[in-house]
């Protein structure tokens, strides 16, 4: 006899055609809500998120691209000069050059969950990036001259590379190999500015490219990876990455638009625009990556700095630090879509320091910055699944087995 029918009586104290019922409810009720998750959850993870940073104020203003409006404001205390989003979308990093720490912001909570020392006391953490699996930090250490690895579950560092003032910084999508920008003083013809190609399997230095790279937001990979984009002032220099070499060198910045230099770089989904922007001049260019040609340039009122485009590669947002404007520009024909305030109080220099950080999907949408490296492509944001949706559909499940089996019997 099965000990829960003995009195005629089920687990719950009902009798079976009671429970029977009762019991198709609470599944489908289960199934509904995990249905329900699970398109809530899909609809957050494809809106297009750009988090910056607001230097000195400490504060990370969260943007809705599709509408240009302030969907979030998170207040961490730190005054950072630096940031990169992890691959999962969870947390933020930030570099603390007054500091010489790095903070990990969790995005959920909004909290500051931790921060750790990623070199010496005297270390000025310019540039991060993060590895496509989320497992390594890199960071540029412009003052020690080191490039420190840290292994993120214990946030200890793992390696020091020796590199000559390193500063901007980008992982390729594969993970196998980053590109450090290496700003020496003592420049000559018999002295160059370097880029280090750094093995990330071995944690050293393998080669140099003689590239004066601008800034640390002047390192940026095609989606794909095969290529890698580099600002030298008023030039754009394309490398090949398979064997680390270059191809090209494209003049943006001539006569015709005053010889100004580059400042930030963004790339199509399908790798065959660059968008540029020329701040002294107030231009973004369209570049055709398979010629080098300028397509469009469009001037603005406002002084852009950085530019990130959105996932349905229609529009772009300048921002615009020396004015404490940002603008929503369309990329088909240029025009302003809208401009909008993210600074606070009457000093721009508030937003001297602002960066924006592409919202990634997931660990293996690596995105168009290969990790680090300025702006770039906006895959979607929200991070993976909540974990609550395997578990509801699980227990949904197993409520109709255990209801089915108790009919057979």
């Amino acid at each position: 006899m099965h000990p829960f029918k003995s009195s005629g009586l089920t687990l719950s104290g009902f009798p079976p055609h009671t429970f029977r019922p009762f019991s198709r409810f609470i599944s489908l009720l289960l199934l509904f809500v995990a249905f329900l998750f699970v398109g809530f959850s899909g609809q957050a993870a494809a809106a297009p998120f750009a988090y910056v940073t607001l230097g000195g104020s400490g504060k990370i203003v969260i943007l809705d691209v599709a509408t240009n409006t302030v969907v979030r404001e998170i207040t961490s205390n730190v005054a950072s000069s630096s940031a990169v989003l992890s691959p999962s979308g969870r947390q933020l990093y930030l570099g603390s050059n007054a500091a010489h720490t790095v903070s990990v912001v969790d995005i959920a909570s909004g909290t500051v969950t931790s921060t750790f020392r990623p070199m010496a006391a005297d270390g000025f953490p310019v540039a991060l990036a993060v590895h496509p699996n989320g497992s390594r930090l890199y960071v540029s250490n412009q003052n020690g001259e080191l490039l420190s690895v840290i292994d993120l579950s214990s946030n200890l560092p793992i390696a020091q590379i020796p590199l000559i003032r390193p500063s901007g910084i980008a992982v390729s999508p594969t993970g196998n190999f980053a590109y450090v920008a290496q700003q020496r003083r003592d420049i000559s013809p018999s002295t160059p500015r370097t880029v280090a190609v750094i093995d990330l399997q071995q944690n050293r230095m393998v080669s140099e490219l003689i590239i004066n790279a601008s800034n640390t937001e002047s390192i940026l990979f095609s989606p794909n990876g095969s290529r890698a984009y580099f600002i030298e002032g008023t030039h754009v220099v394309v490398v090949d990455t398979a064997n680390h070499s270059i191809l090209a060198r494209w003049q943006l910045g001539g006569a015709e638009f005053g010889f100004s230099t580059m400042t930030s770089m963004a790339v199509s989904a399908d790798g065959l625009r660059l968008y540029v922007v020329a701040d002294s001049s107030k231009r973004v260019h369209t570049v055709d990556t398979t010629t080098g040609n300028i397509v469009a340039s469009f001037q603005y009122t406002n002084e852009p700095t950085s530019i990130v485009v959105d996932s349905a590669q229609q529009a772009a947002i300048l921002l615009g630090n020396r004015t404490g404007l940002s603008t929503s520009v369309s990329l088909a024909n240029g025009s302003v879509v809208k401009s909008f305030s993210i600074g606070e109080g009457p000093k721009a220099s508030a937003l001297t320091m602002a960066s924006f950080v592409p919202a990634q999907q997931s660990i293996d949408n690596g995105g168009s910055s290969g990790g680090g490296g300025g702006c770039g492509y906006i895959s979607g944001s929200g991070g993976p699944p909540d974990p609550m949706l395997p578990a509801l559909a699980a227990l949904a499940l197993l409520t109709i087995a255990l209801r089915r089996r108790a009919r057979q019997r």
